[in-house]
């Protein structure tokens, strides 16, 4: 249970408790201070409260405050119960301090190209040397909406519910985030998404993508490396088996990259706003992706 007393969640209190700290807003104090907080800290200013300026929220309980949602998933309900606030309140400084996340934040995610990654790749990359980024498509599930048309537009068929798509491109060997694209419909197939990306503008001559099985036709539009196919008149042979358990092996660093992606419990639901007014989910999931990798960096140092 999560406990109710007022101001407990803002940072004067909340970083007396280092291991709470971390558990609720997903990076240790010192991160928060030196790295993150730093970033944002002439972006966001203090919030005055239903309770007068003495009791204004500074700008490291709003910061604390969204990263506990992104984080945790909780309703504005439990927000407004650990920091003194109103849920509108909390409804509002979220949805106007998101943005300037992603606005500080969007820096994080950018292209690197071979020549920045082929200092440090290891030994077992020798025969993928070429690769910049692998590429897939991750889903989130929405409520379904209310009209008949866009119920058909987002219903996935495979899954049994309504969702929306968005592609992501990593790094091969530490998983950071170079690309994101979308969202789209979660019935359109991922190379329809790839093809309406720009992500072939990005390659250069000689580098190539890592993708699964389900981007046949892929090599028609930039140079790329999927699993070889078996058909009905022909098996694998002994070497093709061997490539493509090497190509899984390596391309499942995308899929742990996902998995990190959604270690933000906002993400894990279903997204219950208007399917007709996304802007605020896909900044959600941005901003989600450029602090996924803001971690990431901060481990790999």
């Amino acid at each position: 249970m999560v406990e109710r007393e007022a101001y407990q969640w803002r940072y004067r209190l909340l970083s007396a408790d280092v291991y709470k700290f971390k558990k609720l807003v997903g990076f240790d104090l010192e991160s928060f201070n030196n790295v993150l907080f730093c970033r944002l800290k002439d972006s966001v200013s203090p919030r005055k409260t239903e309770l007068g300026p003495a009791n204004k929220l500074s700008s490291k309980s709003i910061v604390i405050m969204v990263l506990i949602f992104l984080r945790n998933g909780f309703t504005y309900e439990v927000l407004s119960g650990n920091f003194g606030l109103s849920e509108s309140r909390c409804r509002n400084i979220i949805k106007d301090v998101i943005s300037v996340f992603w606005d500080v934040l969007k820096d994080q995610i950018i292209w690197n190209g071979y020549v920045n990654q082929q200092n440090h790749l290891p030994e077992e990359y020798s025969n993928f040397s070429q690769v910049v980024g692998v590429v897939d498509c991750t889903e989130f599930q929405i409520v379904r909406p209310s009209s008949i048309a866009l119920q058909k537009q987002f219903f996935r068929g495979k899954k049994k519910f309504h969702s929306v798509k968005l592609q992501i491109v990593v790094e091969p060997v530490s998983g950071i985030i170079i690309h994101i694209f979308g969202l789209f419909s979660g019935k359109i197939h991922d190379f329809n998404i790839f093809r309406c990306s720009d992500v072939t503008t990005k390659l250069r001559e000689r580098e190539f993508l890592m993708a699964d099985s389900g981007y046949q036709g892929i090599q028609k539009y930039c140079n790329a490396i999927i699993p070889i196919k078996k058909s009905k008149f022909r098996k694998l042979t002994e070497d093709e088996q061997d490539f493509n358990v090497a190509l899984s092996i390596r391309r499942v660093i995308v899929e742990n990259t996902i998995e990190k992606i959604k270690k933000w419990k906002v993400l894990q639901g279903k997204y219950r706003g208007k399917v007709m007014n996304m802007e605020l989910f896909t900044t959600i999931i941005y901003v989600c992706c450029a602090l996924t990798n803001l971690k990431l960096k901060i481990m790999h140092h």
